[in-house]
């Protein structure tokens, strides 16, 4: 997840907890036969926004039509206010032609709009399938073989029912303000992305019965992690696996010079309060050689953190994964390191080599995800 995730976004750590050995159950509603209504949590806590819809629509709740035009949104007394008209605490607008644009993105489907402590939220409702086409797009390059584009639809289907049956709430499914997965409207679609959604339409992974959590990321380095070393749970789909076809990839080595004076300051913003750092030593690693844990030898002694708080802090693209070395050069921090992102699940890159080596969509899912089931949900 080019963006999940860098998964190591503290709060996903809490839908993992509460979601192993889950019913499988998804909040997710039939729609037209195999496709799934989705609502997708936009903006939130919203006082004015702009919305252009380029073509005719209807505001739900007064059935009345409008010509294509940019409409204005605000809040008052618990209430949408539309273009100076109230609408109540909850309206759909809904475009002819199910596109609209918020804060320069276009979106999809119809656009609800809700009151929640005298500001609003906007969400997008649309279907899983038309979500994808977008994920699929974001995650994984247009240009990598139909077969990878097809395993990444199908995990990232896979991860949408999972994390919707976590967060769902009244009012929307996915929060998509917390990137769980990376989706920016309709701009980050292409032909090959819904090709490869149309393809696998429904189909997602189950183990026991249960839809799986379904992590990915960009480049494992040559081995993918267990899920217990990254996110403290044991899941028997999501072991270590050897990974052969991501080496040739840019992102399988790297290198990368950091000053001590960005790390002291990333760290001092987390309420590490230190003003100096000489080293960096490893303490700790998984037995595919990720670091668990570091300590950092500062002007307040020795401090130890794990690795994830210390890559959330200097930031992940920087320091790409937890499989690294670190040296002392001067005032820098010279990391050298394989892989980006936490390695869990499919490796992205490993998924493109699989394929171009004329492996199956299927058979690529099946060396990521151990005994998983591919069927419809």
């Amino acid at each position: 997840m080019k963006n999940l995730i860098s998964i190591f976004i503290s709060g996903i750590l809490l839908f993992i907890l509460a979601g192993c050995g889950g019913t499988g159950y998804s909040y997710l509603k039939v729609d037209r036969g195999i496709k799934q209504s989705l609502r997708l949590l936009l903006e939130k806590n919203k006082t004015t926004s702009a919305v252009a819809i380029n073509s005719p629509f209807k505001i739900e709740s007064s059935g009345t039509s409008f010509g294509p035009k940019i409409i204005k949104i605000e809040v008052n007394s618990n209430s949408i206010i539309i273009d100076g008209n109230s609408y109540g605490a909850r309206v759909k607008i809904i475009p002819e032609n199910q596109r609209f644009t918020i804060s320069g993105i276009e979106y999809r489907g119809n656009l609800i709009l809700y009151c929640e402590d005298g500001k609003f939220n906007a969400v997008e409702d649309f279907s899983i399938e038309e979500y994808l086409y977008g994920v699929v797009g974001m995650e994984m390059s247009g240009n990598c073989p139909i077969e990878a584009l097809k395993a990444q639809a199908v995990a990232a289907r896979t991860f949408s029912y999972y994390e919707a049956e976590i967060r769902h709430t009244k009012e929307y499914d996915i929060d998509n303000l917390l990137q769980s997965q990376a989706f920016s409207g309709t701009s980050s679609e292409n032909p090959n992305s819904i090709e490869a959604v149309n393809q696998t339409s429904g189909e997602v992974m189950k183990y026991n019965g249960s839809v799986i959590f379904a992590a990915f990321s960009a480049n494992c380095g040559g081995y993918t992690e267990d899920n217990k070393e990254v996110f403290g749970i044991q899941l028997p789909y999501l072991q270590a696996v050897p990974c052969t076809f991501c080496k040739r990839y840019p992102n399988a080595s790297w290198q990368d010079e950091i000053s001590s004076d960005h790390i002291i300051a990333s760290l001092r913003k987390k309420g590490i309060d230190i003003y100096n750092i000489n080293a960096i030593e490893i303490n700790d690693t998984s037995i595919t050689g990720r670091v668990k844990q570091v300590s950092l030898l500062t002007d307040r002694g020795n401090i130890r953190i794990t690795t994830n708080e210390l890559r959330l802090a200097v930031g992940s693209n920087k320091l790409k994964s937890a499989r690294f070395t670190v040296r002392t050069r001067g005032n820098t921090m010279i990391f050298t390191g394989k892989g980006w992102g936490h390695g869990v699940g499919m490796c992205q890159d490993g998924a493109d080599g699989m394929a171009r080596n004329g492996n199956s969509y299927r058979r690529i899912l099946s060396r990521y995800y151990i005994g998983v089931e591919i069927g419809p949900k």
